[in-house]
C-alpha cells in the first residue's frame, strides 16, 4: 500500500488544491513521525547526559490512581490512532507513517510503568512527546477544517469523522502531557 494513496491534495508539503495548507499526507508521513524521532533523540540525550545521583533516592512512585488514569488515557490515544488508521485503510487513503506512533506510545508507557527504567528527565521527554503530538494534531485539524468538514461525504471516512477523531487525539495528548508533568 502506498503511503498516501488517493489523497486529492497530493504528496508534497503544500496542497495543490488549497493554498497555504499542508497536505494531510505530509503531516502523516513527516510531521507525526518527526515528533517520535525527536522524542527518541531526547531520550537518548537524557540517558547519556543526565546521570542519576546515587546518593539521592529516586522519587516515590506516583499514586496508583494517577498511573491508572495515565494507562487509561494511553489506551484511549492508542485506540483513537487505531480507529484513524483502520478508517484510512477502508477509505483507501493510505496511512502514511502513522503506525510508527505505536512505538512512541509503547516507549512512553514502558518508561512510566517500569520504575526500574526511571532516569531523571525522562518524564520531561514524555511531556515533550505529548505536546509535540498535540501541536501536530492541531495543525492537522486546522487543515482538515479549512478543507471543509463536509468533504468526503458518502465515503467510508468522511472528513467530519476524521475531525472528531483528531480532536479527541489532541485532547487526550494534552491530558497526557499534563498528567506526565504532574507525576514525579
Amino acid at each position: 500500500m502506498a503511503l498516501c494513496s488517493n489523497r486529492p491534495e497530493g504528496f508534497g508539503p503544500q496542497s495543490h488544491l488549497y493554498t497555504h495548507m499542508l497536505t494531510s499526507c505530509f503531516i502523516d508521513t513527516i510531521l507525526e513521525p518527526l515528533a517520535t524521532w525527536i522524542y527518541f533523540l531526547l531520550l537518548l540525550l537524557t540517558f547519556f547526559l543526565i546521570r542519576p545521583n546515587p546518593t539521592k533516592d529516586s522519587p516515590p512512585p506516583p499514586h496508583r490512581y494517577l498511573i491508572i488514569g495515565y494507562s487509561i488515557l494511553l489506551f484511549v490515544v492508542v485506540g483513537m490512532l487505531s480507529v484513524e488508521i483502520a478508517r484510512l485503510i477502508l477509505a483507501h487513503l493510505g496511512v502514511g507513517l502513522l503506525p510508527f506512533l505505536y512505538i512512541a506510545f509503547l516507549t512512553a508507557g514502558m518508561l512510566r510503568w517500569r520504575r526500574s527504567m526511571w532516569r531523571p528527565g525522562f518524564r520531561w521527554c514524555s511531556v515533550a512527546l505529548w505536546v509535540m503530538l498535540a501541536t501536530v494534531g492541531v495543525v492537522k485539524l486546522v487543515g482538515e477544517v479549512k478543507e471543509g468538514v463536509g468533504t468526503r461525504k458518502g465515503t467510508k471516512y468522511p472528513m467530519s469523522d476524521q475531525v472528531t477523531d483528531v480532536g479527541v487525539e489532541i485532547g487526550v495528548c494534552v491530558l497526557l502531557a499534563g498528567l506526565e508533568a504532574f507525576m514525579a
